[in-house]
């Protein structure tokens, strides 16, 4: 309403609004926070802002005109003294100072390697078993940490072993020094730092045991027993070092079987070896290659054809082929060149033999020949004496065959 002079005039209402600077009813609390957690900070701001400026530490942080800061995983750079100033048209005013902090949670790997039977301890818990370990654990500010276990877990190492001693002997098997049979285990540090688990059987061996063998030989051999060379009958003692180091005695009771008697007799076509119980015998045809006759197993023979003939005695194992002699069929007439005009000696040898001879085999042929009848050496009669040396030869049996207009005679040699 206005009055003057001339009158009074009103206008039409008017409506009349006075801002003022902006206010915060509310602002953000100081908070603590957890690394990785999504936070809202929100203020309440009236006197409508035109814009909202963040700071924290003087720094802009966000500047718009919204009053929510948001952080989806607020992390420790976000942490600060915070304050807000909210701005319109009558001027800016600033907030009080909030601060924010925020604990780190952590993450952490650990690669570990057990032996059998250790165990792992996080947080009070016991891991035994190989595999992968997620572990949440909480800090002192409530903040949870993770810790990825990759645990490795090496296996059980254990051997058997076994060892053998003499009695009165010890065996030593790591801390233990043993004396008697058992079973024992033993625990060692492996090159892998991990102890390996070793169970010995030990075995202890008297070496006062005596052993008694019985063994046979032919009239003739020898039998080697330890340090002694036996050629008779008898209980003979010898101690042995046997196996694992440990002596033993040992008792031998040998038997010679008796000698064989193949002294040969010829008469009227009959040729002849004396008779004895459990022998066996097998007539030989000298002239061809010593090869049996088929059917002819007694003691006596009586050839179809004149020649020369020996046998083959066999007693308990034992052989003994007599010397070769001839024999001239009935109605010819007995021609037999008498053996005992040749001697052999030394018989038995172990190198050289000498064939001692009469006169008239002077200008004959004298032949050495092994087992089967291979001629081993041919030589001419020329003195009453004439050597062979067997030292080269394997030890056995060969003939010494002395061929004449009479016929022939063999002599059996032994070589040991």
């Amino acid at each position: 309403e206005v009055t003057g002079t001339c009158g009074t005039v009103v206008s039409d209402p008017l409506t009349l609004t006075l801002n003022d600077v902006p206010s915060f009813d509310v602002t953000p609390s100081a908070g603590v926070y957890c690394q990785g957690e999504e936070v809202d900070l929100m203020a309440q701001i009236t006197n409508n802002p035109t814009s909202v400026q963040w700071l924290n530490g003087g720094d802009d942080v966000q500047n718009t005109g919204d009053d929510i800061l948001s952080f989806a995983s607020i992390s420790p750079s976000d942490a600060g003294d915070y304050e807000i100033i909210a701005t319109n048209e009558c001027g800016s005013q600033t907030s009080s100072t909030f601060s924010i902090v925020v604990n780190p949670t952590f993450e952490q790997t650990i690669t570990e390697t057990l032996c059998f039977g250790e165990v792992f301890t996080v947080n009070n818990v016991d891991y035994d078993q190989e595999g992968a370990y997620t572990i949440v654990l909480s800090t002192t500010e409530g903040c949870d940490s993770t810790i990825f276990l990759e645990l490795a877990v090496l296996p059980e190492i254990t051997n058997e072993v076994t060892a053998t001693i003499c009695d009165g002997e010890t065996f030593e098997f790591g801390t233990q020094t043993i004396t008697a049979a058992g079973e024992y285990v033993e625990v060692f540090n492996a090159q892998s730092l991990c102890d390996s688990t070793v169970t010995l059987t030990l075995e202890v061996i008297d070496p006062s045991e005596t052993f008694s063998v019985t063994k046979s030989i032919c009239f003739g051999e020898s039998f080697e027993f330890g340090t002694q060379t036996i050629t008779e009958s008898g209980s003979f003692t010898e101690t042995f070092t046997a196996t694992y180091g440990c002596d033993s005695t040992v008792v031998l009771n040998l038997t010679v079987e008796n000698e064989i008697d193949v002294a040969l007799t010829v008469e009227e076509g009959v040729v002849t070896v004396p008779q004895m119980t459990g022998a066996s015998y097998v007539w030989i045809d000298c002239d061809n290659d010593n090869i049996p006759i088929s059917g002819e197993v007694s003691n006596t023979f009586t050839p179809d054809e004149s020649g020369n003939y020996a046998v083959l005695v066999t007693i308990n194992d034992c052989e003994e082929m007599s010397e070769c002699v001839f024999v001239e069929s009935v109605g010819v007439g007995v021609k037999n060149i008498d053996a005992q005009l040749i001697n052999v000696f030394p018989n038995p040898t172990n190198s050289i033999i000498t064939v001692e001879l009469s006169d008239n085999f002077i200008g004959t042929i004298i032949q050495l020949t092994n087992s089967v009848g291979q001629i081993l050496e041919t030589k001419m009669v020329t003195s009453n004496n004439v050597s062979y040396d067997l030292h080269n030869f394997a030890n056995g049996i060969y003939f010494v065959q002395l061929h004449s207009e009479k016929g022939m005679v063999i002599k059996k040699v032994v070589k040991n």
